[in-house]
């Protein structure tokens, strides 16, 4: 079973086990699973297979788009908010919407990939004790 290894060291076994794997039987995809992981190979891992059989590998890109849950609290010094959430360096808000601050949270669905720097403004003044780095995935 070659899922879970990374590509240099499931070439490597492949090797020793005299399968052939070239660069055109590998296949970037994206998934949540660290880049460089198979995810999938085309040789059941329980199969038996002859010296010389050819074994394709399907490798994370780690790029997959992953969503996280943020709870913002609302500012208790106004009646309304207005909140917006920006993801990265994007241009646009993910989020933005003006709310109650009675309601008292924001529950906000963000969507990235990797590490992205999160940053929440109120009225649109940059919050810096919300704002964090945010693992996505």
């Amino acid at each position: 079973n070659y899922v879970g290894l990374q590509l240099d060291v499931a070439r490597q076994k492949a090797a020793e086990q005299k399968l052939v794997c070239t660069d055109m039987d590998l296949e970037a995809v994206y998934s949540e699973r660290p880049a460089g992981e198979i995810v999938w190979q085309s040789l059941p891992a329980d199969s038996e297979a002859k010296e010389g059989d050819t074994i394709k590998f399907q490798v994370s890109s780690g790029l997959a788009m992953s969503s996280i849950q943020m709870e913002i609290p609302l500012p208790q010094d106004r009646d309304v908010v207005e909140v917006q959430v920006y993801v990265g360096d994007e241009p646009n808000p993910q989020y933005n919407e003006r709310l109650s601050c009675a309601d008292e949270y924001a529950y906000v669905t963000l969507t990235a990939t990797g590490t992205q720097y999160v940053k929440v403004y109120f009225d649109g003044l940059l919050n810096q004790q919300e704002s964090q780095y945010k693992q996505f995935g």
